[in-house]
């Protein structure tokens, strides 16, 4: 696999966590004020991205590549937020 798209894989998967990070009722961070910033390099790093899927697949397999990051990193970080975060008094 070419460097390239080791670095879009990368991309579009820190891109999607930056992007959740940025929403508001998320529990990943507790900061507050920085959170359009985290959004908007988010979308930075999920454009770089495609652009860098573009130079190693053709359009609809990129995008599809692309699409199916992005929806692995939002299905999988709030499950593992939450998971992460749960109360741990009892035991079952």
């Amino acid at each position: 696999m070419p460097g390239f798209a080791i670095a879009a894989i990368l991309l579009a998967l820190t891109g999607s966590v930056l992007i959740y990070a940025g929403a508001r009722h998320q529990r990943l961070t507790a900061a507050t004020g920085r959170r359009p910033q985290l959004s908007w390099l988010g979308a930075a790093a999920l454009l770089a991205s495609i652009a860098l899927l573009l130079q190693w697949f053709g359009s609809a397999t990129a995008v599809f590549a692309w699409l199916t990051l992005a929806m692995l990193a939002w299905s999988i970080v709030p499950l593992a937020v939450a998971w992460w975060r749960r109360p741990r008094g009892t035991a079952r």
